[in-house]
């Protein structure tokens, strides 16, 4: 009996963790990065942490104005996802008069994609959403966070 249990607490374990997180990911701030589409006139790029708090959804998305700004920013993420997040960037190639904002769009067991993600600027107040929702029969051991990168007209 002890170890049928066993081999269903194992079994459990596999197929639970089979469908959380993006399909590179693995617990402890590992990440993975997909460029996005062109959202109105802004550019989205994603970056997804698992298991590492990185900020919460609510507030407008922080502006990240030049390469200190950046840098800053980057180093409250795990050195995988830094990685990820600084090529993200990268791959964006803001110019003037852009601006560059960051944002934690979604929390849950998948990674939403960069074609959810709105980007709405209202005065100088930039705010990202994801309109990304979850099946509600999706459980996860490791929460997963959405980080979405935009490259805003000024």
């Amino acid at each position: 009996m002890r170890g049928m249990l066993g081999v269903l607490v194992v079994v459990g374990t596999v197929l639970a963790g089979a469908g959380c997180g993006a399909p590179d990911a693995a617990p402890g701030g590992s990440g993975s990065r997909s460029a996005g589409p062109v959202v109105g006139d802004s550019r989205v790029a994603v970056v997804s942490v698992t298991g590492a708090r990185i900020g919460g959804l609510a507030a407008p998305a922080t502006a990240l104005p030049d390469t200190r700004a950046q840098r800053s920013y980057l180093a409250r993420l795990p050195t995988g996802p830094r990685t990820q997040a600084r090529q993200a960037i990268e791959g964006l190639a803001v110019t003037a008069p852009e601006m560059l904002y960051a944002h934690v769009v979604h929390v849950g067991c998948r990674e939403a994609p960069a074609d959810t993600v709105s980007v709405v600027r209202r005065g100088s107040a930039v705010t990202m959403t994801s309109s990304f929702r979850e099946p509600a029969t999706v459980d996860c051991f490791a929460p997963v966070s959405t980080l979405a990168f935009a490259a805003v007209p000024g």
